[in-house]
């Protein structure tokens, strides 16, 4: 994959020299960084009047960003995009490792221009110097809003929370994106904003788990009936079965296909009772029922990990006092 990226951005770095069309000693981000003046100027103008609707950045970071660096493209180099375009792109793709949303970071909006951009490499016509200039805003601004979600979290714990006095962690976030470009690992600069005590570590490792459950089609749905218990002869107890199994409560080693609750099954109950804070008894009653069939889906166990999640990248506890 990566040697396939470096190939494609060589080539989009030869066919700009070759075809960028700028005249005496411009260069592509010479000519970009004045239609990214243009571009803040006129959303500058928008706010101010109430009519932008659909706006190109949503970051109040960014303006001042680009009048630090005088209004200079951030994400290409002389002639080129910067290969560090295609890097956080996959960074955004893969954003629900993180438990985040990628289209909380206008990818869609990102990959239109990108693929128009494509094409127009192709077809060797004269670049959208403008297209290039809304490109390098989106992906600063989603650099920004990915960011600011991994330091402080998505999810918005005063509309939760209302009575809570949520203070917000101070960083750097422009000097976090110059650090990025500056050196090419988007990814730990990235990474390092993320809390780093173990309990954090420990969420992040279910949500990945869980969320190849939900890839692999979820669990089965235990149907509705009796309590369940030891000695129990039920073909329910087949899909409680395959439903620990998924879940990691019971060993693969045990045959999934017996409808006979027995010893092996009712510890598996119980290890999976203790983890949901639920009565302990090794036995299938309504509550455990309830509690087996929650959905891996975004609105239901995934959800409950993102939530905690969230409020543990706003919290910042000090590694000392988090177990």
């Amino acid at each position: 994959m990566n040697k396939i990226i470096t190939i494609a951005i060589v080539i989009y770095g030869a066919l700009l020299i070759a075809f960028v069309g700028v005249t005496g000693g411009e260069v592509l981000s010479d000519v970009v960084s004045g239609h990214i003046r243009q571009r803040l100027e006129m959303a500058e103008m928008s706010s101010r009047d109430g009519r932008e609707e659909n706006p190109l950045f949503t970051s109040a970071l960014l303006p001042d960003y680009y009048r630090q660096r005088e209004f200079r493209p951030a994400w290409s180099t002389g002639n080129s995009l910067s290969p560090r375009v295609e890097l956080f792109l996959e960074i955004i793709q893969n954003a629900g490792c993180e438990g985040l949303r990628p289209q909380d970071y206008r990818l869609d909006r990102i990959e239109t221009v990108m693929n128009a951009h494509r094409e127009t490499l192709v077809r060797m016509d004269p670049l959208d110097y403008a297209a290039l200039a809304d490109l390098d805003i989106l992906l600063t601004d989603a650099f920004f809003q990915y960011a600011s979600h991994l330091v402080d979290g998505r999810v918005d714990h005063q509309t939760i929370y209302p009575g809570w006095a949520i203070y917000r962690n101070s960083s750097d976030l422009a000097a976090n994106l110059r650090n990025a470009l500056d050196s090419g690992e988007i990814e730990k600069t990235l990474a390092d904003l993320s809390p780093s005590y173990p309990g954090y570590a420990r969420l992040m490792d279910e949500l990945v788990r869980y969320q190849g459950v939900a890839a692999r089609g979820g669990w089965p749905v235990i149907p509705a009936g009796p309590k369940l218990g030891e000695g129990s002869h039920d073909r329910r107890v087949i899909t409680l079965r395959k439903r620990l199994i998924a879940s990691g409560d019971l060993s693969l080693t045990e045959e999934g296909e017996k409808s006979v609750y027995d010893h092996a099954l009712e510890e598996a109950v119980r290890k999976f009772q203790k983890r949901h804070g639920l009565t302990v008894d090794g036995r299938v009653g309504k509550s455990t029922f309830v509690c087996a069939g929650c959905p891996v889906i975004p609105e239901g166990v995934i959800f409950l990990l993102i939530l905690p999640i969230s409020r543990f990248r706003l919290l910042r506890v000090s590694r000392s006092s988090c177990p």
